[in-house]
């Protein structure tokens, strides 16, 4: 006959070696309670930098839609005065229409040279648009908002 091993009965309590049993005189502690404190004070701790972060990501991404803003006009203005046959005020008029339909405030178009007309076929004209920030920036909670976003665009006359 073949001895079968031994099978103790089944138990609810999970096995445990003697070596792991607690010591005697030490409490033991609730552990769905201790996880749920140390979960609740790394959230307190957490929340404000994660906060921060995603704000900050926010006015960064607010930052380059105006950059991108201001070299769109700078772009469109320059490519609108180089034409032959192109007006100083239909090129500053461009852009300003750029800045306006995406809601720029205070934004400046300035060509140079001034008098376009008179620039021979070959010739640089420069576009240079500035954007404030501070009437720009429809959140301010993490980066300064002083200073502008300038860009400059340079073509040739056709």
């Amino acid at each position: 006959m073949v001895d079968e091993p031994h099978v103790p009965p089944y138990s609810a309590e999970p096995f445990r070696p003697p070596e792991f049993e607690q010591a005697p005189g030490r409490r033991r502690r609730r552990g769905r309670a201790s996880r749920t404190a140390a979960a609740t004070v790394e959230m307190a701790l957490m929340m404000p930098l994660m906060i921060l972060i995603v704000f900050g990501c926010l006015e960064v991404c607010q930052r380059l839609l105006l950059r991108q803003t201001a070299s769109v006009a700078a772009y469109e203005t320059a490519r609108m005065a180089a034409r032959r046959g192109a007006s100083m005020p239909q090129a500053l008029e461009r852009g300003q229409t750029i800045l306006t339909e995406r809601r720029v405030e205070d934004g400046v178009v300035q060509l140079i040279p001034q008098d376009v007309a008179s620039l021979p076929t070959g010739g640089e004209l420069q576009v240079l648009v500035t954007i404030p920030i501070a009437g720009n920036s429809s959140l301010s909670y993490v980066l300064p908002t002083e200073g502008t976003i300038t860009v400059r665009s340079t073509m040739l006359r056709e």
